[in-house]
């Protein structure tokens, strides 16, 4: 089986490919469907697209955290919030530009972590406490081949 090739998209590709998918027509419900869910969504759309996509973690200095997208294009690395399909201006020690339910509005950025689809079968789990889909890798190599003995999912 051959790996499948991922591309950097313009940014112009990347709104698009957004305005396509329109991950924000569906509604913010708390715990069931939150802001990873939203990232998930446009993450693999463009997964199936070949559309190289990275799920995003914002992690504020609070310790609360918020998934979106991020594209690396012809402008250079770009978040977008999937929530609404706004680009996102994201800068660590500055505040998160949207005023999104469950997002801190005075809290500065203390990380941001991206995990890009180019991994060969990357896997998510729901944290059984805050209902938040992460992408996971074996902690051991950092590799994201990840196979379950019983993937229920």
């Amino acid at each position: 089986m051959s790996e499948m090739e991922f591309s950097n998209p313009l940014l112009l590709t990347a709104k698009m490919f957004l305005s396509e998918v329109r991950s924000w027509a569906q509604k913010y419900q708390p715990p069931h469907y939150v802001c990873t869910n939203f990232a998930k969504v446009v993450f693999d759309a463009a997964t199936i697209q070949g559309i190289r996509c990275g799920y995003a973690i914002v992690i504020f200095r609070n310790g609360m955290s918020h998934a979106l997208v991020a594209f690396d294009t012809d402008y250079g690395l770009v978040y977008f919030e999937p929530q609404t399909g706004d680009q996102e201006y994201i800068e660590i020690g500055k505040t998160y530009s949207s005023q999104l339910e469950g997002v801190p509005t005075e809290c500065p950025v203390e990380d941001i972590k991206i995990t890009w689809n180019d991994k060969m079968h990357l896997r998510f789990i729901r944290c059984s406490e805050c209902g938040y889909l992460l992408p996971i890798s074996c902690p051991i190599c950092g590799c994201s081949n990840i196979a379950f003995v019983e993937d229920s999912w």
